[in-house]
Parts: structure tokens; sequence; C-alpha cells
């Protein structure tokens, strides 16, 4: 009976210490939650940011960072993504994993702040005036990504809830800043960059703080004998490669077309597109949140061929239930939503918004089949499944940007989502025979 309920409460007791074990719809429940109130708080920074800013200065900071993010990818090396698929069974080795990923992540902080704050203003041929918010900006970034290590650690020791909490610090951090300062220095760039940089620092330090206390509580547990548990250095950059180029795939999937669309095209229509891109983004957000808990649901059992083939089958239908109710939200939520918060850009954004809700359901039907090939032991094949979602959707910009302008670049992004769900699709049905043999060995 005892049993039984430990198990319906999804806490599991160690020696020493309880825990919460991973539970897929809670777990995403949390996250999801989070990114809604992010989603808000995200809709709150961005109101402020196109009244504070000129549409040409509101287009050029979106281009910045965006920049930015796709540049400080190189600071993950992957190992955010093996801490959340390996640290629930490493025990008292977890901790150690975590800290030997950061020795490795904050030098290659340090170099690539200024090295990418200098090339993306040469790029962007921005005026001197943006040197100061570009490093500001490009800090923020960086700060977003170092945290990644501990909210990996939340999210496998079953508390995605308190990575929820580090989410929302985030942007509410954001968003508190730029209030204030667009009450009291309203158009200044300096000051709204700051505003940008603060919930980033608060964020790495809740996720800091209660990420090492919740490793000390799991340390009792008995480790697993895993690679992951000792590897250093080269060794362990290595093992993240495929996850680095992977992580740096997701980020530059939903802004390749921003970022084509404000080099080839203009940063006033790369303006509108980020009015469309924001309505999309909020639907997107959910969809990483449960990539993100099905790695560690999926990762949980992976040398179990027919456990995670029912997992994923349960997944699969979860996707299928929730994929029209969730298309008719959009539709109306999205189209409520752009003329109430950004009326100066409704005309435009509208018929954008409308074309991305088709990557946007492409790209939910691909994640169970694409986490399963994540977790599985080629993890190139889902490298690879990205990279070409991308070069599809570049190839497409390139194309349909110069005739179209941002109407091209939202067919792209269809286009590209489409691509990642059929490859996806297919190395799905090749990884499960590789995973049948790895459980065997």
């Amino acid at each position: 009976m005892l049993s039984s309920c430990n198990q319906r409460s999804v806490i599991s007791l160690t020696t020493g210490a309880s825990r919460r074990q991973i539970a897929l719809e809670r777990d995403t429940a949390w996250l999801s939650s989070a990114d809604a109130a992010s989603l808000v708080m995200g809709m709150v920074v961005h109101v402020i940011l196109t009244r504070s800013l000129l549409s040409g200065e509101y287009g050029l900071w979106v281009l910045l960072l965006d920049m930015f993010h796709v540049a400080f990818v190189l600071i993950d090396l992957g190992l955010p993504t093996i801490i959340g698929r390996d640290l629930d069974r490493l025990g008292n080795l977890g901790q150690k994993l975590v800290h030997r990923s950061l020795a490795l992540q904050i030098p290659a902080m340090v170099v690539l702040i200024p090295a990418a704050t200098l090339l993306s203003l040469r790029l962007t041929n921005a005026a001197s005036v943006w040197l100061t918010p570009a490093i500001l900006l490009a800090g923020s970034a960086a700060l977003q990504v170092l945290a990644y290590s501990h909210r990996s650690a939340l999210r496998a020791l079953g508390e995605a809830r308190k990575e929820a909490v580090v989410r929302i610090i985030d942007r509410a951090g954001v968003a508190v800043g730029l209030v204030i300062a667009h009450t009291y220095l309203p158009g200044r760039l300096d000051v709204l960059a700051i505003a940008v940089l603060a919930g980033p620092v608060l964020a790495l330090l809740y996720a800091a703080f209660v990420g090492e206390r919740q490793m000390l509580l799991s340390a009792s547990e008995q480790a697993q004998d895993l690679p992951t548990g000792s590897m250093e250095g080269k060794e362990l950059l290595s093992a993240g490669l495929p996850f680095m180029l992977a992580s740096g795939a997701l980020i530059i999937q939903v802004r390749i077309e921003k970022i084509l669309l404000g080099t080839i095209g203009d940063v006033e229509a790369l303006a509108s597109y980020q009015i469309a891109w924001l309505a999309f983004i909020a639907g997107y957000a959910p969809i990483l949140s449960l990539r993100a808990m099905l790695l560690s649901h999926f990762g949980e059992v992976r040398t179990d061929i027919t456990a995670l083939l029912g997992r994923f089958e349960r997944a699969r239908k979860l996707v299928s239930l929730a994929l029209i109710p969730s298309l008719l939200i959009g539709w109306f939520g999205g189209g409520m939503m752009i003329p109430l918060l950004f009326p100066a850009y409704s005309e435009s954004a509208e018929p954008l918004f409308r074309i991305l809700l088709a990557a946007w359901a492409l790209a939910l039907i691909a994640s169970p089949p694409l986490t399963i090939v994540q977790i599985s032991n080629k993890p190139w094949r889902y490298t690879r499944a990205l990279w070409w979602g991308i070069g599809a959707d570049a190839l497409a910009c390139v194309v349909l940007i110069p005739r179209i302008g941002a109407e091209g670049a939202a067919w792209a992004a269809c286009v590209g989502a489409l691509v990642v769900l059929i490859i996806a699709l297919l190395e799905a049905g090749r990884s499960a025979p590789s995973m049948r043999e790895y459980s065997e060995e």
C-alpha cells in the first residue's frame, strides 16, 4: 500500500533524502506553465521596446540579439544535453559532471563575448552608439546559456518546477527592468540593454543555488557505470560535440529566417516579422519544453527497447490529441494578440503569423520521432536531421526573400520544418534497431 502511494506521488525515498522522479505530464506542465508566464512577460518586453525604439532601431536590436544567441551556442558545447540525459543515473558523480562542464563553458564565454560583439556590429554596419548596448546584449545571451547546465540538472532530478522558476525569474527581471528604464529614461539604448541583462544574471544565480542544493540531496544515490561519469576535457568535449551542433541547430532553426531577412532584406521588414514570430514562438516554447521532457523521459529507458517504444507511442498519441485544439487556439489567439499589443505592426504581421502556424504544426508532430533519434546511440543522425532542415530553410530564404520579402521568410520556415519532419520519421525507424542492439550488449 505504501509502495503504491509512493508511486502515485512520484516520489522515491533514497538513503537520507527524498527525490522526485521524472513524470512526463507533470513536468511538461510545469515547464509549459513557465513558458506561458514567460510569454506574457516577453510580450511586455517587446511592447516596451516597440514603443521605446524606432522601427529601424527595433529591427537592429532584434537582429543583434538573434546573432548573439546563435554565436553563443559555442558556450553550450552540448554539455547540458548530456547532463539532462545522464545525471539522473550518475548519483554522486552528477555534480562533478556539472562542475566539469562549467569549467569548460566559462572560458569559452569570456573569449566569445567581445569577439561576437565586434563581429555582429561589423556585419550589421551598426553605428558606434550601439557598442555598449551590444556588449550588454551579448552578456545577457551568454549568461542564459551558462545557466543551462544547472537547469538541465534540475530537470533530470525531477525538479522541473524549479527550472520553471528559473525561466520566470529571467523574463520577470527583464520585464521589470525595461518598465523602469522606459519610465525614467525612455529611448536610451544602453539603459534598455542593462535592463535586458538583469534577468539572466538573477536567473543564473538562482539556478546555481537551487541546482547545487538539489544535487547534494541526490549525491548519496548509487551511481550507474556510465562513461560520462568520468569524462573530462577533450573526451567530454567530443561527447558533447554532436549535441552542441544539435543545440545550435535548434537555436538557428527558429532564427535563420530573421537573420537572413535582416541581412539580405531590411531591418524594417524584420521588425514586422519579429511581431509575427513572437506570436509563433508563444506556441513553439511548449514544443521545446515537451522535447526537453521527452529527452529525460525516453532517456530513462534508452537501453530497454520495449519500454522505450511504449513511451514513444504514448507521446505520439498525446501529440495527435493536442494538435487540432492547439492550432485553433493559436489561430484565434494570435489573431487577437497582435492587433491588441502591436497595433502599428498588425496589418503586416498577421498574415505572416498565419503562415508560421503551419511550421508550428509540423514541428509539434516531429517532436516524438526527433527525440527518439536524439537519445539513440547514434546522435549524429539527430544533428543531421536538424541541419538538413536549416539548409532547406536557408535556401528557401535566399530564393524567396528577395522576391516576396518577409512573407518569403515565413514560407521558408515551413519548408525547413517539413524537411525536419520527413527526416525525423525516417531516422526514427532506423534508430530503433540500433537501440535494440545497444540494449542487448
